[in-house]
């Protein structure tokens, strides 16, 4: 699941305005992979400011990232999520500690990321990192 160092290269979308001309530049399957991800972070946090950093889409609460996402060759990633509290079944998209990855194919399911993202939102707002 995880890609080999030579992958991981972000896509040419890095160079976006926004997240929406980020997310035109994908192909097709990523595109549809992280529109899904962009719907459950806007569900759990509607407040969260939408915005690029480092290149990445990046949802921010009370002036902290909630999550950032990424397109890289042979996989996508998500950023900023308390992977601490991945349940077994969702290891295998461990990346490293902050660090989720997934392929279009196999992705996080949604009640998982859910979870993350409500875990990281309200760490953010009782004012944990």
């Amino acid at each position: 699941m995880l890609a080999r160092r030579a992958e991981l290269r972000l896509t040419k979308a890095s160079s976006a305005k926004d997240v929406d001309e980020y997310l035109a530049k994908l192909p097709p399957a990523h595109r549809r992979a992280l529109r899904a991800v962009r719907a459950e972070i806007k569900t759990v946090a509607p407040d969260a400011v939408e915005t690029l950093s480092y290149g990445m889409p990046t949802y921010k609460v009370d002036g902290k990232a909630l999550a950032y996402f990424a397109a890289f060759k042979a996989h996508l990633s998500l950023f900023a999520l308390p992977t601490e509290e991945l349940p077994a079944s969702a290891r295998g998209h461990l990346a490293a500690k902050g660090t989720i990855q997934f392929t279009p194919e196999e992705p996080l399911p949604a009640p998982v990321l859910r979870k993350l993202l409500k875990s990281r939102l309200a760490a953010i707002r009782s004012g944990k990192r």
